[in-house]
């Protein structure tokens, strides 16, 4: 009798990867079929109940601890190419629910554009496809599935510039409702899958500038990240540590505010004296870099440096038509931005708090977020203070026009007569070359600050500014 051909046992942990064309398209039949095979793993399988399922995957690092979950660490069997296949190939994938075709063709535009929403298209940032719980939830939880669907109905309608649809008011509204259900459970609660729904809720309320919904949704996260035991209990989860810190970012911009997080270190992050190590992306011999002698601040003077040295490593990289992965980009940023938010109120002088305000928008810029206007509060009115208060000599008028250039392109209007008004009397800028020079010496990416740092300089420097607007 012949023997049945069995799987190996580990079929379901195993990664498949597949070759696509420019287009997302799988090209070669063997491949097709490998897809299919991958999405079929499981599927006569009796599917258990969410807590099960949540349990048997873990929820990172600090609530395997919680949980007393032992063992290996949980891979999921989702081929990692399949997100970015045609239509057609998404037809196999198994959702929590059935949905028609219409829906899925909606959920694959979503997961392939989303991404192109996160970085700035300029810095060539690579976005690691690597393992991720995230696509694994699609198939069995549906709070999750149910929020995924808000966010790609949210997004067809930003991107038509629309108020909400029927359609996106209605996944809202079922998306809450089963994140109620949910709330209640004290496993539920305290997994990633909630967390992720409240994080889809708080992003989808800030693009739609509903600060009181924002307020809660982010009250809630608060509760739910000190739960877990703080930021660095996400750190097994890259992708949610990620959204997370962003979240933080906008949130301390919003209001002041932040999530306790790790201990703030304050050595440098790179050595400025060597050439990047040569297994990264991006290497080579960095240009000298100016010194921060207005600085008094030892902390602001290292993270200040890292800034600069961070901003000259993505204008190599630029040019030389090279990448970075998001994982690496993101490490550098969230270590910048924690240290500036751990020095709030603890700076000794108003001319190194506004720097420290100024490296802020200047982080700003680094995310292609959708926002409403004049979308960071604190930030527009801090900066704006600051700017006021501090008394510049002319060997400061570099940095006076680097944060009236930074405020310009994130909170502020080019047009606003007071920053006309400090930019005239105090800059005295000349042409737009002899501008840019002196902003480089500060901090400047030239690929992504180029453009809207002309297009603030034009307006600064026009006598009836008033019929400019960089808005859109």
């Amino acid at each position: 009798m012949p023997k049945k051909r069995t799987r190996p046992a580990n079929a379901a942990h195993t990664f498949a990867f597949v070759s696509v064309n420019d287009f997302g398209q799988v090209q070669q039949a063997a491949d097709r079929r490998l897809i299919r095979s991958h999405c079929m793993i499981g599927k006569n399988k009796r599917r258990t109940n969410l807590k099960a399922e949540l349990s048997k995957h873990g929820s990172g690092r600090g609530s395997r601890a919680e949980y007393g979950e032992n063992g290996k660490e949980f891979q999921e069997p989702t081929p990692v190419r399949s997100l970015v296949a045609p239509p057609s190939d998404l037809l196999l994938v198994k959702f929590v629910k059935d949905i028609d075709s219409q829906t899925r063709k909606l959920l694959f535009k979503y997961f392939v554009e989303s991404n192109s929403l996160l970085y700035p298209r300029e810095l060539g940032i690579d976005y690691e496809r690597s393992r991720s719980s995230w696509f694994g939830w699609l198939s069995y939880d549906l709070g999750f599935f149910q929020s995924v669907l808000l966010s790609a109905s949210a997004m067809v309608d930003y991107k038509t510039r629309k108020p909400f649809s029927n359609a996106t008011h209605q996944h809202l509204q079922k998306t809450i409702g089963l994140l109620n259900e949910r709330l209640s459970d004290d496993i539920l609660v305290r997994s990633d899958a909630t967390i992720s729904i409240v994080l889809n809720l708080t992003r989808l309320a800030d693009y739609s500038g509903d600060e009181e919904a924002k307020r809660t949704h982010i009250g809630g996260l608060q509760r739910l990240v000190h739960l877990r035991g703080g930021l660095d209990a996400f750190r097994s989860n890259n992708k949610m540590w990620i959204k997370l810190s962003r979240l933080d970012f906008g949130f301390c911009l919003d209001t002041r505010q932040h999530f306790e997080t790790e201990p703030a270190f304050w050595d440098p992050l790179f050595d400025y004296k060597k050439p990047f190590p040569s297994e990264n992306p991006i290497y080579g011999l960095i240009p000298e870099l100016s010194g921060a002698k207005f600085v008094v601040d030892s902390r602001l003077a290292t993270v200040f440096r890292d800034l600069q040295y961070f901003s000259a490593l993505l204008n190599t990289a630029v040019v030389r038509k090279q990448t970075i992965s998001d994982r690496q980009f993101h490490e550098i940023v969230c270590s910048i931005q924690h240290r500036l938010m751990r020095l709030q109120g603890t700076l000794p002088d108003l001319l190194g708090e506004c720097f420290r305000l100024g490296m802020l928008a200047f982080l700003a810029t680094l995310f292609q977020v959708p926002r409403t206007p004049c979308s960071y509060p604190y930030l527009e009115t801090r900066l704006k203070e600051a700017c006021h208060s501090i008394e510049t000599t002319p060997d400061q008028w570099d940095l006076l026009l680097w944060l009236l250039m930074v405020g310009a392109m994130t909170v502020y209007k080019p047009e606003d007569p007071w920053l006309r008004d400090r930019w005239l009397s105090d800059v005295s800028p000349s042409t737009w070359p002899e501008v840019r020079g002196r902003l480089q010496d500060i901090v400047w990416i030239n690929a992504l600050h180029d453009r809207p740092g002309r297009q603030v300089f034009d307006v600064m420097n026009m006598k009836k500014p008033d019929f400019f607007d960089l808005s859109g």
